[in-house]
């Protein structure tokens, strides 16, 4: 059977997803659930738009900082 996520849960999703950083995959291992109830569950509280505007933030955060770590010599 499904694991129901509890509202305190979903919140803490949220809260780590937000503002700690965490990725989808170390918040799925954290929950023991996976990752697309997390991301289903994120998308639902943020909506697409917003869900997508923070994993793009993030993506261009990593190139970012992987491309200034490889012109340091």
């Amino acid at each position: 059977m499904a694991k129901r996520l509890s509202i305190e849960i979903k919140k803490e999703i949220l809260k780590l997803f937000i503002q700690s950083d965490f990725s989808i995959d170390e918040i799925s291992n954290k929950f023991e659930c996976t990752n697309s109830t997390i991301t289903r569950n994120l998308k639902k509280e943020l909506g697409n738009e917003k869900y997508k505007e923070i994993i793009d933030l993030r993506n261009f955060k990593k190139n970012s900082e992987t491309f200034n770590n490889e012109i340091k010599i």
